[in-house]
């Protein structure tokens, strides 16, 4: 109705006809005032006794000064080059008081709500202040020139509150007022550009008057090419100067795809996500979700230990990123529920494969803009990394499960080393003949029995999961008798060295598999009856036990001792090289050093150093 007042004052010179239609549509100038007070308590979802009285009285006055000037006090009209204006009077006061305290009320009530607000609510008052207060300014101005500022008003008011009400993801209006000046600024530039080559062509006489066009048209085509290059290097430095928070969204943007492609594992992507989530989004926690087999079902994933939660957590028709004031009241539940501000779902193949919950924002500007556009960018990007992450940690317990069995196997073959040991020893008892008395070979037997079974017995309790032998102290020097004198048949010119020495700390299986791989490597190793001799000391300088064990056996080339203890290693047909991989593995595990020196035709001498119980207990 004040739109066509404007133009009926613009239009018709006729007086007479012009009166009666002025006061009719001048109704809609008198209730812009009481439209803008409703307008904001409806907007801002405010209902306080207040703002409902000065509604009412703002409602009454604009229909009380339309009556009166309908009536009793009906305006004046004064020409003007531009039409008819109502003149100056009681009417036309009252109007002014009534827009102004509207106004007024209208940035209060804005206010108090823009504080109770949160997340992209919290944009959106701020927008609907800003309109009010570009619409206000204008219109304080109309009271004096009607027609122009009164127009202006009405259009940046409109323009502005119908990006806030209409637009799903706003913009910050330090954001807005950053691109706006950085725009101004390059215009201008630009602009200058074209006055000073103007200036410079005509007043050196470089063109004539009529040519100056062809420049100018040059200029502006090269002004349309690099416009957004300039806006683009510029916008940076508004936007550090005006935003408070302020981060470059595409170098953002371009450091994470440079790093994505690296973070192999959840530890990997953990960093990643802490990066974004802690320093750039600015949230106290989050937390990712990994859908189970059920869809919209989820488990609590942790990127620490790897370890999903046992309890189940449901989102339904979560297909995109949700804060909690854009979401349904029945979907609000869940927010409350998590203590979460964001839900940012990751879809492969239009089925939601994981949720990452975002907690509460930590920065004044709380989710901008600029964040929204980030969390989808980065929704979009680990859609296709976390299925690779997950078949990758599978693939890696999946090696780990095949490496246990594989050092289970070693351990069987080490085992069976031991187990053959004593049946050698028996058969070479009884092909002894007469070298030893019944008794003795009766005793020898039972002995190495007695060994085997008990090397049987510990492989039974490994595959059975029960192989629970704790580390103690033992006496090597007597582990090294006991391995002797177990080998001693097949033994020829052989003797013992031992000093007195500190006992050592390790399992006592481990110690015997050691001893008896030396001593059956070392008569596989001779023709006849090995020769060897086994020294122990201790060597009180450096605090450690020496432990050397030699013999007069085929002896091994330069090439074969550098390999020696590699697993697939073995000098022996049909060998399995397991024997020395794993005398070097018990050696590593007691803290130990293993040295070996052999030449062909004359022997092998293995130099061990290892260091007392005394010390481990330290």
């Amino acid at each position: 109705m004040w739109s066509v007042e404007l133009y009926l004052l613009s239009s018709l010179e006729n007086l007479k006809t012009l009166l009666p239609l002025f006061h009719t549509f001048r109704v809609g100038l008198f209730f812009i005032a009481p439209a803008m007070l409703l307008l904001s308590v409806f907007i801002t979802h405010t209902n306080k006794t207040w703002t409902n009285r000065i509604t009412t009285l703002s409602f009454a006055l604009s229909f009380g000064i339309s009556i009166l000037n309908n009536t009793v006090l009906p305006s004046n009209l004064v020409y003007s080059p531009t039409g008819y204006l109502p003149e100056p009077d009681l009417i036309g006061l009252i109007y002014k008081i009534n827009f102004v305290m509207s106004v007024i009320c209208s940035l209060v009530i804005c206010a108090i709500a823009h504080r109770k607000t949160i997340f992209t609510e919290r944009q959106r008052i701020t927008w609907v202040i800003m309109a009010y207060f570009v619409g206000s300014f204008f219109g304080v101005l109309s009271f004096s020139y009607s027609k122009i500022f009164g127009t202006l008003g009405a259009v940046s008011f409109l323009s502005l509150l119908a990006y806030a009400v209409f637009r799903y993801r706003l913009i910050s209006t330090r954001v807005f007022a950053s691109q706006l000046l950085a725009k101004s600024v390059i215009a201008v530039s630009l602009a200058m550009g074209l006055i000073l080559i103007n200036e410079f062509t005509l007043n050196y006489g470089i063109m004539e008057k009529g040519q100056v066009i062809y420049s100018n048209a040059l200029y502006m085509l090269c002004c349309f090419g690099l416009y957004n290059k300039l806006q683009n290097h510029f916008q940076p430095y508004t936007n550090s100067l005006l935003i408070s928070h302020f981060y470059d969204l595409k170098q953002e943007q371009s450091r994470i795809l440079n790093t994505l492609p690296h973070c192999l594992d959840w530890k990997d992507l953990k960093s990643l996500l802490d990066d974004i989530f802690y320093r750039l989004i600015k949230v106290d926690n989050y937390t990712i979700y990994l859908c189970v087999e059920q869809p919209n079902v989820f488990k609590k994933f942790n990127l620490v230990t790897n370890i999903k939660d046992h309890k189940e957590q449901t989102f339904n028709n979560y297909s995109e990123l949700t804060y909690y004031e854009e979401a349904s009241s029945s979907k609000k539940h869940d927010f409350t529920n998590l203590k979460q501000s964001a839900f940012l779902p990751i879809s492969l193949n239009s089925e939601v494969i994981g949720m990452i919950t975002l907690g509460q924002p930590q920065k004044k500007e709380q989710f901008s803009y600029q964040d929204t556009q980030l969390l989808i960018w980065l929704s979009n990007q680990l859609r296709e990394r976390i299925p690779l992450i997950i078949k990758y940690n599978e693939t890696i317990y999946e090696l780990e499960q095949a490496r246990q069995t594989i050092s289970m196997v070693e351990t069987f073959n080490a085992y069976n080393h031991d187990v053959k040991a004593p049946f050698n020893n028996i058969n070479a008892v009884i092909n002894s003949g007469n070298l030893f008395s019944e008794e003795e070979k009766s005793r020898t037997i039972l002995e190495q029995v007695e060994f085997g079974l008990k090397r049987i017995t510990t492989m039974c309790d490994i595959l059975n999961g029960r192989n629970n032998q704790q580390k103690q102290s033992i006496d090597l020097n007597e582990s090294i008798t006991n391995i002797h004198n177990m080998f001693a048949v097949q033994l020829g010119l052989s003797g013992l060295d031992l000093k007195t020495i500190p006992k050592i700390f390790a399992k006592k299986d481990l110690i015997e598999i050691l001893l008896t791989n030396l001593y059956k490597n070392a008569i596989e190793a001779s023709d006849k009856s090995a020769q060897i001799r086994v020294k122990t000391d201790y060597q009180k300088t450096e605090g450690k036990i020496l432990f050397q064990f030699s013999d007069k056996g085929k002896g091994m080339p330069k090439e074969v001792t550098e390999k020696l203890f590699t697993q697939s290693m073995t000098t022996k047909k049909g060998g399995s090289g397991v024997g020395m991989s794993l005398v070097k593995n018990i050696i590593n595990e007691l803290d130990g050093t293993i040295d070996v020196k052999s030449a062909v035709g004359i022997g092998t001498t293995f130099t061990f150093h290892l260091s007392p119980a005394i010390k481990k207990a330290n």
